[in-house]
């Protein structure tokens, strides 16, 4: 009797500390990439390269968009030289992602909403130097357009963060 006690409370230890990292997965273990900015941003939009992360020397293109809005909501981004200007996170919320987490499933989802606020240029090709070979992975660059004034707009629309005007 004890040992189906004992394994009663094991598994139910175990699904609570599985939903908790599935949320707290969100923000860490999930997104592994890097962003840079590459060109001025012009007309409402980022050109930033992201740098996925990927065990294969390849990466979808999915994933590059993702990864690309979720660095512009959470991460921003630096300038690669002195004429392009680094760009904060749209949010300084440390656990919005946490806190927002049911739209935030939806949003990066299979057809979220992310997808309509990115668009990879050159089709997905891999430039030569884009595709770099660090320990047992590789870090693979892509090249993408964010509409940031529409992805802003989106998420203050939602409820997600504040509009630029609230604070003052």
């Amino acid at each position: 009797m004890r040992f189906i006690y004992s394994l009663l409370l094991i598994s139910l230890n175990l699904a609570t500390f599985s939903q908790n990292e599935l949320k707290s997965g969100l923000n860490q273990g999930l997104w592994h990439y890097e962003i840079e900015g590459i060109a001025e941003a012009k007309d409402g939009n980022y050109l930033v390269k992201v740098w996925s992360f990927s065990n294969k020397p390849r990466i979808s293109v999915d994933v590059a968009k993702k990864n690309a809005v979720h660095g512009i909501i959470f991460k921003g981004y630096r300038g690669v030289s002195n004429k392009i200007s680094s760009q904060p996170p749209f949010s300084a919320v440390q656990n919005l992602e946490i806190e927002k987490y049911s739209f935030f499933e939806e949003f990066f989802g299979k057809n979220g909403a992310y997808s309509d606020y990115v668009e990879v240029l050159n089709e997905g090709a891999i430039s030569p130097g884009d595709l770099i070979k660090v320990d047992k992975e590789y870090k693979i660059g892509l090249i993408v357009l964010i509409k940031k004034d529409d992805l802003r707009s989106y998420l203050v629309k939602q409820g997600i963060i504040p509009s630029l005007d609230s604070g003052f």
